[in-house]
């Protein structure tokens, strides 16, 4: 008896170890394949976002043209992204595309460290952990607002995964009192984040502020070296801005604290009402709450994690600070989201993993009761995902390169290039196209449209200070400088200026879509 007891123990233990080995070499891996695969074809199925001209193009004019942000051209974001972008530049002339991608590599990232958290959190080596952990990452890439940002060359994922990184290595630090290096990179971390996304700067304060609230129950001097080790590590990260700022005091200041207030006024000059007030703020949340997805996100971090934060007990206990620290963190999240005028569906971006996080810690917490909770939580995260799935773009459209987003819009940059002989400047609020084909641009709309809708309310001599044009300014520039190409088409509200611009020029009008068309100068028109 007691031998068959022994051998089904052994036997036990061999299947544990061939089910682990099971699940790394082949769950895990498929998992992430899978993961991997709808964001990309996410990403490159996406139609173009006018967002994403002041990132590509302002690199590509870094990149090729050693163009500086904020000193050359007006630029309205941190400038960390340009850098990495520079570096995609120089090993591709796929702009949007690769830059596409890297906001996809992000964003799998963001999953993946999610799937990591669910596993390291769940208590048994089983095929539950692997469920659990595929299960939270499911529930972040179905997620309606991950779904909308995802996959465009903007700020959102590659700042959002850098703060979740942040995260994670802060609280490593906290619970298992690591030396002062994993702080000092925590704080890199996170400084690397605000230069890529100024909305994450306030993320600051509540990393500041979380070891003083364990004070009892950790020592001063681990208290004043983690603190210490943070502000140092932030303070190196945020030296490359902090030379951007000296380059172009003014014009730094006006692209990332002027200029939101200048869109902002544009908003209300053509009347735009959505999401432009504290109320109409909050009744845009309530409508982005409303979506089945983000209303179980919601429900179950406040079921599963911040109801416990009710506990005095709880939220001094060290064991359970993750919750905490998360809690400590939304409002500063929230200013992020609230700050600008009008509030956009992607400005939520950054609060998803963290309330998955939440959520993570919350069912992975003993409890009473857990097993039935969990199995609720799970039907709804389940039906939840179905739910928003279908907004991935179907398998069968990732083997149609030629209809990729980024494919069309660089064979339209290459038709305007064969038509002009490749030489000039093709002036336009769209500038990727002109660029994917290596022609030049009007260093003015780097930024698309944005700083052309900025220009009204300037003066002249601000607008020549931060080089931004606008109609008044635009004859005089035509005159000394003239286009080989004018673009219209992705604009609808301002292309109709660049047309009669065209026209003042006696350019010769080719449609190269429903949408789109070009003007060319007719002596250089080769067609």
């Amino acid at each position: 008896m007691e031998g068959r007891i022994r051998s089904h123990l052994v036997y036990r233990k061999v299947w544990a170890i061939s089910l682990k080995k099971t699940v790394y070499t082949l769950f895990i891996p498929l998992a992430f394949l899978l993961c991997a695969f709808m964001l990309f074809n996410l990403s490159v199925n996406k139609p173009l976002d006018h967002d994403e001209h002041q990132f590509v193009a302002s690199a590509k004019l870094l990149q090729a043209e050693g163009y500086q942000p904020y000193v050359d051209f007006a630029y309205f974001h941190m400038p960390y992204l340009l850098y990495v972008y520079q570096v995609l530049y120089d090993v591709t002339d796929h702009l949007l595309l690769s830059s596409r991608l890297f906001s996809s590599l992000c964003g799998f990232l963001i999953a993946v460290a999610i799937f990591i958290t669910a596993y390291r959190r769940f208590p048994e080596e089983s095929l539950q952990r692997f469920g659990f952990a595929g299960l939270m990452m499911l529930f972040l890439i179905a997620n309606p607002i991950f779904v909308h940002t995802s996959g465009l060359a903007w700020n959102h994922e590659s700042a959002t995964l850098l703060a979740v990184l942040a995260f994670l290595m802060y609280v490593r630090t906290m619970k298992q009192n690591r030396s002062w290096i994993w702080a000092f990179l925590s704080g890199a971390l996170l400084g690397v984040a605000t230069g890529i996304r100024l909305s994450f700067a306030p993320l600051f304060a509540p990393f500041f502020i979380l070891p003083f609230i364990y004070r009892q129950s950790i020592s001063n001097e681990f208290i004043k070296r983690t603190v210490i080790a943070f502000s140092a590590g932030f303070a190196v990260a945020m030296l490359p801005a902090g030379l951007a700022l000296l380059s172009a005091p003014e014009a730094f200041w006006f692209g990332n604290f002027q200029y939101p207030g200048l869109n902002t006024a544009f908003r209300y000059d053509i009347g735009y009402g959505r999401a432009m007030s504290l109320p109409g703020k909050l009744l845009f949340s309530l409508e982005i709450l409303a979506h089945p997805g983000n209303l179980v996100l919601v429900g179950l971090a406040i079921a599963f994690a911040f109801r416990r934060c009710l506990s005095r007990t709880f939220l001094l206990n060290r064991n359970c600070l993750e919750i905490t620290f998360i809690l400590l963190l939304l409002p500063f999240l929230l200013l992020g989201v609230f700050a600008p005028t009008p509030t956009f569906n992607q400005y939520y971006f950054a609060l998803i993993p963290f309330l998955i996080l939440a959520i993570i810690y919350g069912i992975t917490f003993p409890f009473a009761d857990k097993e039935r909770s969990t199995s609720v939580a799970t039907v709804l995260i389940v039906l939840a995902s179905i739910f928003s799935l279908p907004q991935y773009p179907t398998a069968g459209m990732i083997q149609k390169a030629n209809d990729w987003q980024p494919i069309q819009l660089k064979r339209m940059g290459e038709r305007i290039a064969e038509l002009t002989g490749g030489e000039g400047k093709v002036m336009t609020f769209a500038p990727i196209v002109a660029l994917e084909a290596g022609l030049d641009i009007y260093p003015q709309f780097a930024t698309g449209p944005f700083g052309w809708r900025s220009a009204p309310f300037l003066d002249a001599e601000q607008r020549k200070q931060f080089d931004i044009w606008g109609e008044a300014d635009l004859q005089q520039a035509l005159t000394t400088d003239a286009p080989v190409a004018i673009l219209t088409g992705f604009e609808w509200r301002e292309d109709p200026k660049l047309g009669k611009y065209a026209e003042w020029l006696n350019m010769k009008k080719i449609v190269l879509s429903e949408r789109h068309s070009v003007w060319i100068q007719k002596e250089k028109a080769t067609h």
